[in-house]
């Protein structure tokens, strides 16, 4: 045996723990009383590592359905023990069942051990935009994602899931469907889940804002100790295309508010990741303040008469001097440049 596989076995306790884990799943597939499903629950809640344990378990049953192979191979050891054991004498002080869990609960381990931990986890990505605009990136899924002026993110692309950690700010997500692997952003205390949808998600102050622009997306808490030792939870609220949730940081497990949102308004909300802004009859410090959340160049208005000026048209929001271009040529204003990202625009006499 290499030192790497020795190196990465469970101990002792570790293994009893997780063949204890073992035979609770295998009770809970005949079906458990009332009381038996109690007991569960505290015996998950009274040490994480039980938890843990549950559900590497869990993992590793889903595995032996992915493989057939082994699911077979699987039934084949245990259903050769169970005869031996009928035909041993003195085996009827053992349960049949103890056996086959044991069993079960090594070829489970072993499994899981030569599938999962030998593999590294998928390598985390950072991604912030500056306090000057949004930054946009494409994940190696082909989902695209947008993060607003000083927001900040990571992305973890598993193999069984994909999840983003929103640390502070907003993003936007165009997620690339992909049923075998949901696409998971934990913000502010709040889950947000989709498999192939777009969808908008922003930490304001006290609250997390789910803005869901098309598909489908679930809200629910994120999971903690206290909440899976009490009843299951009701299904995650189920946020549609068009749709705008609130949860409030201080009590995520909360109902979210949810309203829907008016084409105008969410084209409105959605708008700073987009390249190309159309604008109209919007006055012109409207228009100046989205151009200086995009560009480090930053434009100021020399009186309010000249911000209270109607503009439209539709600009590349990184193109400053196109909108200089414009407004000179066009709207009989003057640019004074006082240095190379700092602008004035003056009314011209």
């Amino acid at each position: 045996m290499s030192k790497e596989i020795h190196d990465r076995l469970p101990s002792d306790e570790a293994a009893v723990i997780e063949a204890a884990a073992v035979a609770w799943l295998c009770e809970r597939d005949e079906a458990f009383t009332p009381e038996r499903a109690a007991a569960f629950a505290a015996w998950r809640a009274a040490d994480p590592r039980h938890r843990t344990a549950v559900a590497k378990v869990e993992r590793g049953l889903e595995l032996l359905h992915e493989l057939p192979a082994a699911s077979f191979a699987v039934e084949a050891r245990l259903t050769g023990r169970r005869e031996r054991i009928a035909h041993t004498p003195g085996s009827a002080r053992i349960p049949a069942w103890a056996w086959a869990t044991g069993l079960a609960a090594g070829l489970l381990v072993g499994l899981l051990f030569w599938r999962f931990p030998l593999h590294p986890p998928a390598e985390a990505q950072m991604f912030a935009a500056s306090a000057f605009g949004p930054t946009r990136a494409v994940l190696g899924d082909g989902s695209i994602v947008n993060v607003n002026t000083q927001g900040k993110l990571e992305v973890q692309l598993g193999a069984r899931e994909r999840r983003v950690t929103l640390a502070q700010g907003e993003a936007h997500f165009e997620v690339k469907a992909d049923p075998a692997r949901p696409f998971i952003v934990v913000a502010g205390g709040v889950t947000v889940r989709a498999v192939g949808t777009m969808f908008d998600i922003r930490i304001n102050g006290d609250a997390v804002e789910v803005l869901v622009e098309e598909g489908k997306v679930t809200v629910a808490p994120v999971p903690s100790p206290a909440r899976e030792a009490t009843t299951a939870a009701a299904a995650a609220p189920l946020i549609q295309a068009g749709e705008w949730a609130v949860v409030p940081r201080a009590d995520p497990g909360a109902a979210p508010r949810i309203e829907k949102m008016e084409p105008p308004k969410m084209a409105a909300a959605l708008q700073w990741h987009r390249r190309v802004a159309l604008f109209n009859d919007t006055p012109l410090r409207e228009v100046v303040a989205q151009f200086n959340r995009r560009n480090e160049a930053q434009i100021s208005l020399a009186d309010d008469e000249l911000g209270a000026r109607r503009f439209g048209g539709a600009l590349a929001l990184d193109h400053v001097d196109a909108l200089l271009r414009l407004l000179e040529r066009e709207g009989g204003i003057a640019v004074e440049r006082r240095a190379p990202n700092e602008l004035v625009l003056r009314r011209v006499p």
